[in-house]
């Protein structure tokens, strides 16, 4: 893999993992209000994390539906949290759409509901999974400039 590849793959991997923290700080902000504490977070702020972790799932959605226009790099991380995920394509898209349309009602009312938690599980593999795979990158990185063959 060339370096602006292994680069493109990184940063990819990079930009999935981050906005899948985004929201999972979101969703634990959400979870502690409900359990009467307060972290001072913005509300405004909030519902832009959760927003964009909605998109995020519906990005890795429309990759596994072939309904996207990602580039290569993102598709590439779509597919792999699917692999890692197991399960019939059609099923992981109703799972997708279902904790899509949660985040969306918790971006709206700004509550913490049962339902997030499917959300939360696709948060954190999609967060795994950019952040193992960005580190298999800069490490494959790392011994193709240790081994002269950049």
């Amino acid at each position: 893999m060339s370096k602006w590849r292994a680069k493109r793959r990184y940063e990819a991997n990079r930009r999935f993992g981050e906005r899948a923290d985004d929201a999972l700080v979101a969703i634990s902000v959400l979870k502690a209000r409900s359990e009467g504490i307060e972290l001072g977070r913005d509300d405004e702020e909030l519902r832009a994390k959760l927003e964009d972790g909605r998109d995020l799932l519906i990005t890795v959605r429309d990759a596994l539906a072939d309904e996207s226009g990602l580039d290569p790099f993102e598709l590439a991380v779509a597919e792999n949290i699917a692999e890692q995920r197991r399960g019939s394509t059609r099923r992981m898209i109703e799972n997708l759409d279902a904790a899509a349309a949660e985040l969306a009602t918790a971006s709206d009312d700004l509550e913490f509901y049962r339902g997030l938690q499917d959300a939360k599980n696709w948060l954190e593999a999609i967060s795994g999974v950019a952040t193992k795979t960005s580190q298999a990158t800069v490490d494959q990185m790392r011994g193709k400039v240790a081994d002269g063959t950049h």
